[in-house]
């Protein structure tokens, strides 16, 4: 969504181009946080929790929209650890 916005400004689509800094500490965190939480493959996990955080952030800022961050990752991660279970390797 930011490309499209700042499709004219060269230096910011430069920014944008690149891995943002944070992004590899986020999906760190975001796999110890999956770890402690013992589901299956966290690494590969880790990377589409720092999206969904990342789609719920945009949403605020960019659309104004309101909605219950929280309870959608619970909901995900609800999810994971269920996977787990019904595997019977938690």
């Amino acid at each position: 969504m930011l490309r499209f916005e700042y499709h004219d400004d060269a230096d910011m689509l430069a920014i944008l181009d690149g891995d943002p800094p944070v992004r590899d500490r986020l999906v760190v965190a975001a796999n110890k946080v999956l770890m402690r939480l013992r589901v299956s493959n966290p690494a590969g996990h880790a990377d589409d929790l720092v999206t969904l955080s990342d789609a719920l952030v945009a949403q605020r800022l960019l659309q104004n929209v309101v909605v219950d961050a929280e309870a959608i990752v619970r909901s995900y991660l609800a999810g994971l650890v269920y996977v787990v279970d019904q595997k019977g390797t938690r």
